[in-house]
């Protein structure tokens, strides 16, 4: 995943890498600092906010604070940036951007992981539910002050009140959904009961009333959710007129304002719902011509949606009273839908999916980034610099794919174009390069992959666990399952080339367990405090000393069939040891030096894993 930068942000660093070769432009770069720091701050808030609703377990707490202090960093780094303009100092200037970057980057990680985190421990389906019974269990366990109650019990009344309105809308051109009516009315009064249970908190702080009415939400809340997807499933197909809500209402809502039954202001609300439909639609239509796709898309569909939304607006300018100038309408916004819908099914069935070459997708995405003004240009600079050399390295790895290495770096070239004049037709080229180029080099690798398993040797491959001899063409053991550390792997070595092999940029994907550390490694070096280990680093160092153990205790005829240096292998694995005990060591004095040094001797033996072209699964 790569993550987004606001425009103020990719301003900011786009100003400040300039300021390095020109000055005229300061006072633009202050500007543009005080918006960033107001971000800043209104990002840090946002996140203090949602923190009140979490969950307070260790695991959070931890991450919580860690995050407190990226904020912290960035905004120290802004403050460092503007005493480096002042002061003239030209030379900080790329040190304190590179962590401008770094650690927005970082915040937007850290903030999705404890997200995912807290999704763990969710008491309500609905988010501003969850966010209210967190809250007051918070509140009762004395870990927030009850001055956070009062903001969400406004924002919960405000959904029970929007609620009842969507409820009223379905049922009006859903008439089917009426036995369901009754349920709903009797658990959103129950919900009320329990946010009212809330407020009574707050006036007598009698804390078993918090208790009850968090729980009486939560059960509340639980009904709600299972009536209302009961109700949409079993009805939603059950339309009259047309299945698009908006213009089945409107359809109904004419016949009643003939009748009487309604004002005529309802019947505007009807029209304004549908104006609104159309308009998300123009949005789409110009987004589609406006973007990156594929040439064979835009050639096919372009103009096909181009007039369909024009149809549904001159549709909606002649609507009367006549019902035949309304079905005239439901079918040209149908005609809309339906077209996206088989562009989508277009793309499906003849775009190539590449999601097996992990890097070169995240490369798509900066280049996207770039493009859509979601990434700063420098950030592009450096990846293409990066794959620029890794494809050098697959070129002499495997000299017959050198034809669709070329038209890989024939992509890059056109990227590097872009660098130099700026002009965005390059990247959308380069996007086109890079797709191709990538469908066939992972084709090309796959029929490799396929001869040398049809190729592979007739020999046995004996499990480094309990010595039991597998056919060959193996990955695991057919009597104890493990996995044969020894087994040639050509998946992995195609996959190797694809993936350019080594360790990647920040930007780029690494192993797991290698990202892990190297995460943790960053938040210890930011952290004021000493940060847990235990919880990410034993586990990886029982692996290792369990391959480590397999290793030295295997059957004498298994080592006879080795096809790496065995000496090298335990040295690595020992040195990988040697830096997950480090970390531990840490966490014991609070010494961070020990961190650098372990990540050091960490890296050195990946590095001797990948060499060896072996994949060691216990490892990754």
């Amino acid at each position: 995943m790569f993550f987004q930068f606001n425009p103020p942000m990719i301003a900011l660093i786009e100003l400040a890498e300039n300021w390095i070769t020109d000055k005229s432009k300061k006072d633009d770069l202050f500007v543009v600092l005080d918006a960033v720091r107001q971000i800043n701050e209104t990002e840090l808030n946002q996140f203090l906010f949602s923190n009140q609703s979490m969950k307070k377990t260790s695991v959070l707490l931890n991450m919580f604070e860690d995050i407190k202090q990226y904020f912290a960093d960035r905004s120290e780094a802004f403050d460092q940036l503007e005493n480096a303009v002042n002061h003239n100092k030209t030379q900080d200037i790329e040190n304190i951007i590179d962590k401008i970057e770094e650690t927005t980057i970082i915040i937007q990680q850290a903030i999705t992981v404890a997200s995912m985190e807290d999704s763990k421990h969710r008491l309500s389906k609905y988010p501003v539910l969850n966010s209210l019974i967190q809250s007051a269990l918070n509140v009762y366990g004395e870990q927030e002050p009850d001055i956070i109650l009062e903001p969400r019990i406004l924002i919960a009344i405000n959904f029970v009140s929007y609620l009842q309105e969507q409820f009223d809308l379905y049922l009006e051109i859903r008439p089917q959904a009426a036995p369901w009516q009754s349920m709903f009315s009797e658990a959103l009064e129950e919900l009320k009961e329990g946010i009212g249970g809330i407020q009574v908190y707050l006036d007598e702080k009698n804390p078993k009333n918090l208790l009850a009415a968090s729980h009486m939400i939560q059960e509340s809340s639980q009904k709600l959710f299972t009536l209302l997807e009961d109700m949409y499933q079993k009805t939603e197909s059950l339309f009259s007129f047309s299945n698009i809500a908006e213009i089945e209402r409107l359809w109904i809502r004419r016949y009643r304002k003939k009748e009487g039954i309604i004002p005529q202001e309802k019947l505007d609300e009807s029209l304004a719902e549908v104006n609104a439909v159309i308009s998300a639609h123009e949005m789409m239509a110009q987004a589609f011509g406006d973007s990156l796709v594929n040439e064979n898309i835009r050639s096919h569909y372009g103009e096909s949606v181009t007039n369909a939304v024009q149809h549904e607006r001159e549709s909606f300018n002649k609507l009367t009273d006549d019902d035949t100038t309304l079905v005239a309408l439901k079918d040209a916004v149908e005609h809309f839908i339906a077209i996206n819908k088989t562009i989508s099914e277009y793309v499906q069935q003849t775009i190539p999916n590449i999601s097996e070459a992990a890097n070169i997708n995240e490369y798509r995405q900066v280049i996207l980034g770039v493009y859509n003004g979601t990434t700063p240009v420098r950030i592009l600079r450096r990846v293409t610099d990066y794959l620029k050399n890794e494809l050098q390295k697959a070129v002499e790895i495997d000299t017959e794919a050198a034809p669709i290495l070329a038209a890989q770096q024939e992509g890059i070239a056109l990227v590097e174009e872009f660098l130099q004049t700026r002009e965005r037709e390059n990247l959308a080229k380069a996007l086109e390069v890079i797709h191709s180029a990538t469908v066939e080099l992972i084709a090309y690798y796959k029929e490799k992959n396929e001869q040398a398993i049809s190729s592979a040797e007739s020999k046995p491959i004996l499990c480094v666990k309990c010595g039991y001899q597998n056919k060959a063409g193996l990955t695991h053991c057919e009597y104890c399952y493990s996995y044969l550390l020894f087994a040639k792997n050509p998946i992995n070595e195609a996959k190797s080339i694809i993936d350019y092999g080594s360790p990647a940029p920040a930007s780029i994907q690494k192993p797991e367990n290698l990202k892990k550390l190297e995460e943790l490694a960053s938040r210890i070096q930011s952290s004021s405090e000493t940060v847990k280990v235990r919880q990410i680093v034993v586990p990886i160092l029982n692996e290792t000393k369990n391959v480590l153990e397999f290793f030295n205790t295997r059957p004498e005829e298994s080592k006879e069939k080795d096809e790496i240096d065995p000496t090298e292998f335990i040295g690595a694995s020992k040195l990988y040891a040697e830096g997950l005990e480090s970390f531990l060591e840490y966490e014991n004095n609070g010494d961070k030096n020990l961190v650098e040094e372990g990540m050091e001797k960490i890296r050195h033996a990946a590095d001797i894993f990948m060499n060896m072209q072996t994949s060691v699964k216990q490892l990754q």
